[in-house]
C-alpha cells in the first residue's frame, strides 16, 4: 500500500512548494498593504498567513530528514529557506530531531529534540521541587502558549552545550539572523516616533508593512 509513496516525486514536491510559499509571501505583502486600510483586516489576512507557515514548516521537516526532494543538497537548500521564513535554524534543528527519531522510544536516550518526559518511578522518585517545576513544565498553557515563545526565541538561538565551535560557526547565521530582524524592527519603531514629523516618500509606509509581517505573523 505504501510502496507508491516511496519515491520522490519533484513534480508533487515543486506544485507543494509552489502553492505554499507564494501565497505565504502574497498573503504577507498583502497584511502590509491592508494595514494602510486598517489594522483589524492586516491581523486577519496574517492569521491565513499563519495556515501556510504551518504547511511552510511541514515542508521544512521533510527537508530535515531527506525525503523531500531526491537531493540532498536541494533539501538542504529548501531546509535553509523554509527555516528562515518559519525561524528555525535548519541544521541545528535537523541534527537534533534525527538525533531525536533514532532514540525514539529509548527511555536511555532522552533529551534531545523532545520534551521533558518522567516515568511514574522517576516522578516518584523525585524531591518535591522537581515535581512541581514539571507540572508547570507540563501545563498546557505553558506548552501550548509560553513553549512556542521559547523554542523560536531562546532555545533556536543557542547551542547545546557540548557543541563543538566549528559547529557553532556553521549555526551562527541561521540562528541569530531572526534576532537581527526583530532588532531592525524595533529600530524602525525607534525611528518612527521620534521622525514622525518626517514622513516622506512612502518610507513609513514600508516600516508598517514591515512591522505587521514581522509581528502579527510570526509572534
Amino acid at each position: 500500500m505504501v510502496k507508491p509513496f516511496e519515491k520522490t516525486s519533484y513534480t508533487k514536491s515543486t506544485i507543494q512548494i509552489i502553492n505554499t510559499l507564494l501565497p505565504l509571501l502574497a498573503l504577507l505583502i498583502a497584511s502590509g498593504l491592508l494595514y494602510q486600510l486598517h489594522w483589524s483586516l492586516a491581523i486577519l489576512c496574517s492569521a491565513v498567513a499563519a495556515i501556510f507557515l504551518i504547511r511552510t514548516f511541514i515542508i521544512f521537516h521533510d527537508a530535515c530528514h531527506g525525503s523531500y526532494l531526491k537531493k540532498q543538497k536541494h533539501n538542504d537548500l529548501l531546509g535553509n529557506v523554509t527555516g528562515f521564513l518559519t525561524f528555525f535554524p535548519y541544521r541545528k534543528w535537523r541534527r537534533e530531531h534525527l538525533i531525536h527519531h533514532a532514540g525514539s522510544g529509548n527511555l536511555e536516550k532522552r533529551g534531545i529534540g523532545d520534551i521533558w518526559v518522567m516515568t511514574v518511578t522517576e516522578y516518584k522518585c523525585a524531591s518535591t521541587t522537581k515535581r512541581c517545576l514539571y507540572k508547570i513544565y507540563r501545563n498546557p498553557f505553558v506548552m501550548f502558549v509560553l513553549g512556542p515563545f521559547f523554542l523560536v526565541l531562546i532555545s533556536n538561538r543557542f547551542n547545546a552545550k557540548d557543541a563543538k565551535i566549528r559547529r557553532k560557526k556553521k549555526y551562527l547565521v541561521e540562528q541569530y539572523c531572526p534576532y537581527h530582524i526583530i532588532w531592525q524592527s524595533y529600530l524602525l519603531i525607534r525611528c518612527r516616533t521620534i521622525f514622525r514629523n518626517f514622513r516622506t516618500n512612502g518610507l513609513y509606509c514600508w516600516y508598517d508593512r514591515h512591522l505587521v509581517i514581522l509581528y502579527t505573523t510570526y509572534l
